[in-house]
């Protein structure tokens, strides 16, 4: 900070001769309480601007710790957040994979059951077909 600037005396003796129609000499006295008091404040002021730095510093430090431990609980807050979303679509996927495996063998069934069936339907086809064959045949060469 910068030092504030010196009391202008000869200002300061012409305010007092027009304010209270005195006038004072440079050796006045009364000026060494004025000398005294303007030492006294800067004293002061040196002291008041330390107590302030002091207290930025504090400050300052105080804010990167609550910085440094709100960085902290953002990235376990996103971690474990990852983390359970990793979970539930990893459940999600079992699920959906018992699902598909309960319809894949749902439908591979009855895709057998359709084989079984047509092989049926094929041998009673063919043995109905021959039948009749046979009593064409037979009436054919029974005549």
């Amino acid at each position: 900070m910068e030092a504030p600037p010196k009391l202008d005396r000869q200002a300061l003796l012409r305010e007092v001769a027009k304010r209270h129609h005195l006038v004072l000499d440079e050796n006045d006295p009364v000026l060494a309480t004025v000398t005294l008091h303007e030492l006294l404040l800067e004293h002061t002021l040196e002291r008041v601007q330390a107590m302030l730095t002091a207290a930025q510093e504090q400050v300052s430090a105080g804010s990167a710790e609550q910085v440094a431990a709100a960085k902290e609980t953002a990235s376990r807050l996103i971690t474990e957040s990852a983390e359970y979303i990793d979970q539930r679509i990893q459940a999600a996927v079992t699920q959906a994979e018992g699902r598909l495996g309960e319809t894949m063998t749902r439908y591979l069934a009855q895709a057998q059951q359709a084989l079984k069936d047509t092989r049926w339907a094929a041998t009673a086809a063919i043995a109905g077909g021959a039948l009749m064959l046979g009593i064409g045949l037979g009436a054919f060469f029974i005549k």
